[in-house]
């Protein structure tokens, strides 16, 4: 077994307890190492110093004829599937709806998180229909009428459409959800999340519209990732 590279320091790990997705321990554990992804001993030797407890005694027990990252990746994900949530399906895209009072820029986060862990890819133009469908009657019709086709323009267009019906007293704003209805919370948003678009948020006054749209991540399948070794 080689030892491991001059002046490598072991990370210093999240310890997984035997709760929470061991998927995203798995990912975690895997970009902490990066230095040392090209041999996978590394990772083996590396992988019970990321656990504890319960999950430690897990590791204890293991057979000794495990040969491969991916094979102890593998049987970790499945002792500890349990702790997967549920996967994301259309019908929860349908089923969330903006809340009445429910400031946009507060429904569009709520959205983000649902896009986030879903392991299937909506095409862009779904996501928009999608989106608006979810929204109060009024606000739907008056953005249906303005036809936008991407992300960054439902955005935009659909906080002028707010502002507008709030100042027309047509709609209310919840003030406990309040948090970034106001123009300068808004720019402290936009300046934060400038052009990211890998956790699916979009400057809209930025970004070209023909990049703008929410990615959506593909979680592994239960079977652990394969991970390419570096030649």
């Amino acid at each position: 077994m080689p030892p491991f590279p001059k002046r490598y320091k072991a990370p210093n790990f999240e310890k997984y307890k035997g709760n929470g997705n061991p998927k995203d321990h798995v990912q975690a554990f895997y970009t902490a190492c990066i230095e040392v992804t090209y041999d996978e001993t590394y990772l083996m030797r590396l992988f019970p110093c990321s656990l504890t407890g319960q999950a430690m005694d897990w590791y204890a027990h293991l057979p000794g004829n495990i040969k491969s990252w991916n094979e102890l990746a593998e049987k970790f994900i499945c002792h500890f599937a349990f702790n997967i949530g549920n996967e994301i399906t259309m019908l929860d895209f349908c089923n969330t709806k903006k809340k009445p009072g429910e400031p946009l820029m507060n429904f569009l986060q709520r959205w983000q998180e649902l896009v986030s862990q879903c392991s299937v890819e909506i095409p862009e133009e779904q996501q928009v229909n999608l989106f608006i469908q979810n929204l109060i009657p009024k606000m739907m019709y008056e953005l249906k009428l303005k036809g936008p086709s991407t992300i960054a323009k439902l955005i935009k267009k659909g906080i002028d459409i707010e502002d507008a019906l709030i100042a027309k007293g047509v709609i209310k704003v919840n003030k406990d959800n309040n948090n970034l209805t106001k123009s300068s919370d808004r720019n402290k948003f936009w300046s934060k999340n400038k052009n990211v678009t890998n956790e699916g948020v979009v400057d809209a006054r930025t970004v070209s519209t023909s990049q703008a749209k929410f990615v959506i991540r593909r979680p592994s399948a239960l079977n652990a990732p394969t991970f390419q070794q570096n030649q």
